[in-house]
């Protein structure tokens, strides 16, 4: 039996892989689940033991991580529930799978959800835990999620209402980037290489000093901020169309489709 098994190895599966291979984790601990013959090829080739067999997949491993989209999991779940998972521990990183959904096919098992986000790829996600008791899986699975940035240990009902901050979040960023980005580029000519660049330092500098400062969010945007000047000219624009409120509708929303994939 192996120690670690990743079911589906696609973007997300694959930073966890490679997350715990950049650290201390062995590739004769990991079972790999995956369909596409030459990927599992691929994988081989790269000294990983993987398997296209879900049954065999479910039998050999003690924590088991499902890295598949909520929709491919009625086809799964139909092979889990033919068996016992007593000592074992699995993981779910799929929007919407609530912990009781788990329980009903994973019969014994310590269940954990996970919700990473995507910086990830380069480790530097942040992926909320949750789990309904203490387990002797929580601190192993915290730990091996930490290969790919930070964790943070949260209640299931955090875990669903905090996915617009850091699930989603590099989405809304990413748009909000790249509207400024193209309207450099289109408006006044500037070179694409040369508006992302400078886009993306500054927003990275911009987010390190809300986590660094002891200023409320209000002051930072304050200090920015001159009477007349040209950032309150662009910023008193989005507050006149209610830019705010839309991100708020749109929190809402990514929050509300959860709770429709959970049902």
């Amino acid at each position: 039996m192996k120690k670690y098994g990743i079911l589906g190895v696609g973007k997300m599966g694959g930073s966890i892989l490679q997350g715990m291979n950049d650290s201390s984790y062995s590739k004769d601990d990991i079972l790999l689940c995956v369909r596409n013959k030459e990927q599992k090829e691929n994988l081989e080739k790269e000294g990983y033991t993987v398997t296209s067999d879900i049954s065999f997949f479910f039998q050999e491993v003690e924590i088991i991580i499902l890295c598949i989209k909520p929709q491919g999991f009625d086809e799964v779940m139909k092979v889990a529930s033919s068996y016992s998972y007593d000592s074992k521990c699995v993981v779910s990183i799929a929007a919407g799978i609530t912990l009781s959904y788990l329980e009903k096919y994973f019969k014994g098992a310590s269940l954990i959800r996970a919700m990473p986000s995507t910086p990830c790829l380069i480790k530097q996600g942040v992926t909320t835990i949750a789990f309904k008791e203490d387990n002797k899986y929580v601190k192993e699975v915290k730990s091996l999620f930490s290969t790919i940035g930070k964790t943070y240990l949260v209640s299931e009902k955090e875990l669903d209402d905090m996915i617009p901050l850091n699930g989603s979040l590099p989405a809304y960023l990413f748009f909000f980037a790249k509207s400024l980005i193209e309207c450099a580029v289109n408006e006044y000519h500037i070179p694409y290489e040369e508006a992302k660049e400078i886009c993306g330092e500054s927003i990275i500098s911009s987010c390190k000093l809300m986590m660094d400062s002891s200023s409320s969010l209000d002051t930072l945007i304050n200090n920015v901020c001159s009477k007349g000047g040209t950032t309150i000219a662009g910023l008193n624009h989005l507050i006149n169309n209610n830019v705010d409120e839309s991100i708020k509708k749109c929190y809402k929303a990514c929050v509300e489709r959860g709770k429709e994939l959970a049902k």
